[in-house]
């Protein structure tokens, strides 16, 4: 993210983390998170392929092809159709979150936004390379989970036992607001759009 976009969000709850991104480069991050980070990458492009035919997946690409009718230059992975790209990443996000086996040592479904998010500011044209990508992907997780941790983290008080009390399909509609919230804001600061 670039000093001026920092600049501009200075005064708002997503100031620090515009700061944070602004100054964050990969140099700082040990090789074993950028290790651990690749991991992430492939485990999070084959849970997307394994949720492609899930019946999450195939309400997102209806909500994606009306929400974007005249397609666009982001694909929607897997099934050779495209989108805008902010569209385009919550259509993959779907996919690759729909059987909730994405990510692993405590980062919490991250990935469902972030890679999508850099795929599809790739297929619209935003210059980058792998050290890029890892960089935008290591700060997209750490933004995840201090969203998470900003939020009360898993333990927030009454909140596993309500949501233990709802049905499944209710305590899924909660998660999924978490991620779409999440990839909001990631979009932003990733993608350049203000999520649309």
């Amino acid at each position: 993210m670039d000093a001026a976009v920092a600049a501009e969000a200075a005064g708002t709850l997503t100031g620090p983390l515009a700061r944070f991104g602004a100054a964050f480069s990969l140099d700082d991050v040990p090789e074993d998170d950028r290790r651990c980070a690749k991991l992430l990458l492939l485990d999070l492009l084959g849970c997307a392929l394994a949720g492609l035919d899930t019946e999450e997946a195939r309400i997102s690409r209806r909500a994606g092809r009306a929400l974007s009718p005249g397609g666009g230059c982001a694909a929607f992975w897997g099934v050779g159709e495209a989108a805008q790209p902010g569209i385009a990443a919550m259509v993959n996000g779907a996919a690759a979150h729909a059987l909730e086996l994405d990510d692993f040592h405590g980062v919490d479904h991250s990935g469902a936004m972030t890679v999508p998010a850099l795929m599809a500011a790739a297929d619209a044209g935003r210059e980058t390379d792998g050290r890029r990508f890892l960089e935008g992907m290591v700060f997209g997780y750490e933004v995840g989970r201090r969203l998470l941790d900003g939020g009360g983290g898993r333990e927030v008080p009454g909140l596993r036992r309500a949501a233990h009390g709802l049905g499944a399909r209710h305590r899924r509609q909660l998660h999924w607001r978490h991620l779409v919230l999440q990839l909001r804001i990631l979009s932003m600061f990733i993608v350049g759009d203000s999520g649309r």
